[in-house]
């Protein structure tokens, strides 16, 4: 018996077949082993100074194989970006309420008014009635904490007299006593245990804030699901 010329034709359709098919099985197992995983985190500016690292490092530690690729964005990028795919995960500083959108809260503090120990104002009997006269250190525009800053401070700050700083320059210049600022009490908490940093409470409600991490509601890769596994254990964890 022999191929005919159509038979023979289809013979090489289907070795070129079977071909592709191994390489795809091939891809899978190393696809679920996480031997070519990777995932894109997008982080709030507060995150990305305070807390990305800490938070990130054990993942890597555990998983070298996964390619994690960062990016830091204002907070309606971030959601922008999940929303698009352009992150599989987005880490920030409030609850995200999208639809489609899962998120868990990874902490809860509260937003504290703080300045250097050796600020005049952290020795002033007035100091909150002193703000108003002295240099307000603003985060950056457009992050969540920026806005609860805001809302925390109300008059208690002079426009003309504030300087709005990235996130590390900020709590580097807050340490150096150039001025005053609102910030999560989580990130100065050992600052303020170390006598470096003095809270001036304000009258009225304490401002809480969430740090909370997002992703959408979908299938998602092994690496995906595992770094959002870290995340919810770290969310046990600082409960």
């Amino acid at each position: 018996m022999q191929l005919t010329d159509i038979g023979r034709a289809l013979r090489q359709l289907a070795v070129r077949v079977l071909e592709d098919v191994g390489q795809i099985e091939e891809l899978r197992v190393g696809y679920l082993a996480f031997e070519r995983g990777e995932l894109t985190v997008a982080a709030g500016r507060v995150m990305g100074a305070h807390r990305l690292s800490g938070w990130l490092a054990p993942f890597v530690a555990d998983h070298p194989e996964i390619n994690v690729r960062l990016a830091l964005a204002p907070m309606r990028s971030l959601v922008t970006m999940l929303v698009e795919g352009r992150a599989d995960i987005i880490l920030a500083g409030s609850s995200v309420r999208e639809p489609g959108v899962e998120t868990v809260v990874l902490e809860h503090t509260q937003l504290v008014t703080v300045v250097a120990a050796h600020h005049p104002l952290a020795s002033s009997r007035t100091a909150v009635r002193d703000l108003v006269s002295h240099r307000h250190l603003a985060h950056e525009r457009g992050s969540a904490t920026e806005a609860l800053a805001a809302h925390a401070l109300g008059t208690h700050v002079d426009p003309e007299n504030t300087l709005e700083l990235e996130e590390g320059a900020l709590h580097a210049a807050l340490l150096a006593g150039l001025g005053f600022a609102a910030m999560p009490r989580s990130v100065v908490e050992q600052d303020i245990a170390d006598g470096r940093l003095v809270v001036i409470p304000l009258p009225g409600r304490s401002v809480s804030q969430s740090f909370a991490a997002a992703r959408r509601r979908d299938l998602h890769t092994p690496a995906v699901e595992a770094f959002w596994a870290h995340l919810k254990r770290i969310a046990v964890d600082q409960s």
